[in-house]
């Protein structure tokens, strides 16, 4: 079925290419006059929802409309998906994208089925720059069952003991986890670290060298990570450093909207699933968090 508004568009092709009245082109398309000029009025709240919509996009420069959507409904104003996006492309909002080699597919490895909080822990290492090209690195660890972001932590470096250290004091605040899924660096291949994991009774989960796909979960945290927080500020010192760092986690598990959560943050889908994770780890999580 046409919509109404190809029709009208299909209508002025034939007006301006065969010179045909507007009447004439209406009965050859089968759209009556009335239908044909009409003409859109905005309502007058719309300027008023955009103007709020662009606020809010531009404190959340990485947002994409659904997320925006969320926001919105939080703030008491709920609307279908739909209008959103109509004054969402009406204020130009959109997001830039890379155009990306395309590459053949291949198949994908399972990744390991999660039942509940603590079934597995997600660990990865991602670096950034201060102003003075010095290099700094954040070790992130995920629950995979809820996206609960358990740590970031930032140092200059991270040698296998200190990893350890910041990997029982986690422990301590949220319980145990029953697997840890890391990639291959040499932190995570060290002796120290293999003989801590089996003293706790951890399972240590290697990905194939070259598939970070099987650590999905921390790669997908990483990418948002470094847009929405490591790439949107400049950094002079490690203590603005862990001071930007712990408002934008509070943030990610507090508010952020999580798609594959149903659009909840992780906080919100823990306290709708509270006692499954209470039961899993032994502790409120939303106490600690």
């Amino acid at each position: 079925m046409v919509e109404p508004t190809a029709k009208r568009e299909i209508a002025d092709y034939f007006i301006n290419s065969y010179k045909i009245s507007e009447r004439s082109a209406c009965r050859l398309i089968s759209i009556s006059l009335s239908s044909k000029r009409y003409k859109p009025k905005p309502k007058a709240e719309d300027g008023s929802i955009k103007l709020l919509l662009t606020a809010l996009a531009r404190s959340k420069t990485r947002y994409g409309y659904r997320r925006l959507q969320i926001c919105m409904a939080k703030k008491g104003y709920y609307m279908n998906h739909k209008k959103i996006y109509r004054l969402y492309k009406e204020a130009n909002l959109g997001l830039s994208k890379k155009n990306s080699k395309k590459i053949k597919k291949q198949a994908r490895d399972k990744l390991l089925l999660v039942k509940s909080f603590n079934d597995n822990w997600s660990i990865d290492f991602i670096s950034d720059s201060f102003t003075d090209n010095r290099r700094f690195r954040c070790l992130n660890i995920v629950d995979n069952y809820s996206r609960f972001n358990i740590a970031i932590e930032a140092s200059i470096s991270f040698p296998s003991l200190k990893l350890i250290s910041t990997l029982e004091e986690k422990i301590i605040k949220y319980g145990k986890p029953r697997n840890i899924t890391v990639d291959n660096g040499p932190e995570f291949r060290s002796k120290a670290f293999q003989a801590w994991a089996s003293k706790e009774g951890i399972t240590i989960r290697f990905i194939d060298p070259g598939k970070p796909v099987q650590n999905a979960f921390i790669e997908s945290f990483n990418g948002r990570f470094r847009d929405e927080c490591l790439n949107q500020h400049w950094f002079s010192s490690l203590k603005e450093v862990k001071a930007i760092i712990s408002a934008w986690r509070n943030e990610y598990n507090k508010t952020r909207p999580h798609s594959s959560l149903g659009y909840l943050s992780p906080i919100e889908f823990i306290r709708k699933n509270q006692q499954e994770c209470i039961n899993s780890c032994n502790y409120n999580v939303l106490a600690v968090a």
